[in-house]
């Protein structure tokens, strides 16, 4: 029996110092300094290689030649080079599921939400790994939303038994806030797209729209997204031209604007005030952006949603 006693606190102590080795400093300060890492380039120019385009665009004027390279020129701050996000799978981040609440500290990595998840064929949540950081280890993850986007069913809140998911109303949830494109949104350089708004379980209530004849110009309020990203695959634009962002990403990226100096609100605006007192330099910006869309990007147009 003692022999017995003996074994299983050997086994005990084996088992404890492979984790300590795994968990040493070293490797935490490794992890976690790879926990902090965002995109560096967080948007993709418009570069001319054709030289028929580009000899039209720098009739119009708008061209910008540096480092060698031939930039598209934005029309509406005509000295910037039109930049656009980048596809969804290199502009994506983790966020928590919806519910999440004091979540590493509540969590004690049961996989229970995991598996009702999965249960019900929404793969979803993922589990942390040691390369998500120690901290994160067993601890439920929204990962891909282009793929799995969340359906807000809250299976992964009821399953849940310490409240590190809590079920709440799903018009509640707080995963993140969806961020549009202006220059990359089929809708507003073409005309009718719905296709986010309609894909959304909230439909109008998170969307608002500015029509005229540039298109629909499509706006998220960010105070009622959820950020399921059921919007994201929706978009018929290759890689979306809507991704969803954590709460402190998103007031990153909306404060300078796809480093235009100037806020989100401000560049919509902008592009707005444009189609109404300059509807020549209007019409070029749409046509550069469905240029690009097409011809660089790729649309899909069986995802094209012209009703709402």
């Amino acid at each position: 029996m003692g022999d017995a006693n003996n074994r299983r606190r050997f086994l005990k102590g084996i088992i404890a110092a492979s984790a300590l080795a795994l968990l040493s400093p070293p490797v935490i300060y490794s992890l976690n300094k790879e926990e902090k890492k965002v995109p560096k380039v967080w948007y993709e120019p418009f570069i001319l290689e054709k030289n028929d385009r580009y000899e039209m665009y720098k009739a119009l004027g708008y061209v910008i030649e540096k480092d060698g390279k031939r930039y598209a020129a934005n029309p509406v701050l005509p000295d910037k080079p039109l930049v656009y996000m980048k596809p969804y799978h290199e502009d994506r981040f983790e966020l928590e599921p919806p519910g999440a609440f004091k979540l590493t500290e509540r969590c004690i990595r049961c996989s229970l939400c995991y598996f009702a998840c999965m249960r019900d064929g929404n793969h979803t949540i993922r589990l942390g790994t040691i390369k998500d950081g120690s901290k994160k280890v067993g601890v439920p993850i929204v990962w891909n939303l282009m793929d799995y986007p969340c359906t807000l069913c809250m299976s992964c809140a009821k399953a849940c038994p310490t409240g590190a998911l809590e079920e709440i109303e799903p018009k509640k949830v707080k995963m993140g806030i969806a961020l549009i494109d202006p220059d990359l949104c089929w809708a507003w350089n073409s005309g009718d797209c719905y296709s986010c708004a309609k894909a959304c379980p909230y439909g109008s209530e998170v969307f608002k729209f500015t029509f005229n004849e540039f298109g629909v110009h499509t706006e998220v309020i960010p105070e009622r997204c959820t950020g399921c990203g059921q919007c994201i695959p929706a978009c018929p634009v290759v890689g979306a031209a809507i991704h969803v962002y954590p709460k402190e990403v998103y007031e990153e990226r909306v404060k300078n604007f796809k480093n235009t100096g100037m806020s989100y609100e401000e560049y919509t605006k902008l592009i707005k005030k444009i189609e109404n007192e300059d509807p020549e330099k209007a019409t070029w910006r749409y046509t550069i952006n469905a240029d690009y869309i097409i011809n660089k990007r790729g649309l899909i147009k069986e995802k094209i949603v012209s009703e709402f």
